[in-house]
Formats: C-alpha cells, structure tokens, sequence
C-alpha cells in the first residue's frame, strides 16, 4: 500500500502530517534513497507508531510529497502563463523564465526531488495530474509561440517539446544542483540547449 492510511481533519493532525513531511523531505535530501521512516520520525519529534497512523511506509510518504510538489509546480506555472497573457513576452524571455521557475520549484531540495523521481509510486492520480500539467502548459504555450513566430502548423509540437524538453531537463539534472550558483548555471545551459 502506497498511499497515506488516513487523512488529517483536526488542525493538530494536519501539523503533524506536514512535520512529517517536513522532515521527509529533509532526510531524502540529506540521506537520498538511504533515508527510512525512523529517521523521518526522529527528525520530526513524533514516535514511529504516530508516523505509521498517517503513512504505512516510505513509499506512502513519497506519494504524498509528489502529489503536493506536483500541486505546487501547477499553481506556480499556471500563474507565470497568466503574466506571459498579460505581459506578452518574446520567446526567449519566456523560455528563460519557465526555466528559472522549474529550477527554482525542485532546487531548494535537489536531492529529495530526485528521490521523488526515482521512487515515488506512480499512482492514477499522480499520472493524471502530471499528464494534466503538461498538457495545460503545452496549450496555454501555443498561442505565445505562435506570436513570437512560430508556425501555426508546427507550434503544438514545439510547445509539447519545450515542456517535455524542460521537464526532462530538470527532473534529470536538478540533483547535481546544490547552490544557487549551481542552479543559475543549469538554467542557463537549459535555456542555451533550447535556444
């Protein structure tokens, strides 16, 4: 079983859960794969059996932080396609700012992202949300494409390329990435290679 045993309703709980998973995400950023359910718990200041109520596992813990980092990077890129309608970029400075914003959404956390990549359960719904993402920024990038000079014909497969290219991209380097220097420099070779 991969998925949380039960969801918090009282406020209290829902502190709990987001300490655990504070310190989830702390211990697979330090420790990657190695980090276990009694080390979250220690770092968290909770007893095993109080982590287990919430997460049966370490794979049930994963699931949740993907689906809220997944919630997280659709809010934030939703928003930076509402300024590119408002403010109507060229393309280069929009390539250069979904580049920035997706380094930023995984960089404070490198290594926990890439544990997330690696060994988070791909269950229905985080299939569902991820292929919704993609699907949404590919489309809300088309119109922008095509008024920056891209071909109305060829503009649906270069914006799903662009969002395929920067996920790949990012999800695959993100872990190398241990200072803002670093992430700097991985976001402009990013935006260099689909320049």
């Amino acid at each position: 079983m991969s998925q949380a045993r039960k969801k918090p309703v009282q406020d209290r709980s829902r502190f709990m859960v987001d300490t655990i998973l504070e310190a989830a995400t702390r211990v697979f950023d330090d420790e990657g794969t190695a980090g276990t359910t009694n080390r979250i718990a220690d770092l968290a200041g909770v007893s095993i059996g109080s982590l287990y109520q919430y997460f049966p596992n370490k794979q049930a813990i994963l699931a949740e932080l993907t689906l809220r980092h997944l919630a997280e990077a659709t809010a934030t890129l939703l928003a930076l396609c509402d300024r590119f309608d408002a403010e109507e970029p060229n393309r280069d400075e929009m390539v250069t700012a979904m580049v920035g914003t997706v380094v930023d959404l995984n960089g404070l956390h490198p290594r926990a992202h890439a544990v997330m990549r690696e060994l988070a359960p791909r269950t229905p719904e985080l299939i569902a949300g991820f292929a919704a993402l993609t699907e949404v920024l590919a489309d809300r990038m088309i119109p922008h494409l095509v008024r920056t000079g891209i071909p109305e014909s060829t503009a649906p497969m270069r914006a799903r390329l662009l969002v395929a290219s920067l996920d790949g991209q990012v999800h695959q380097l993100i872990a190398g990435t241990s200072t803002t220097n670093d992430r700097a420099a991985l976001a402009a070779a990013i935006v260099a290679g689909l320049g």
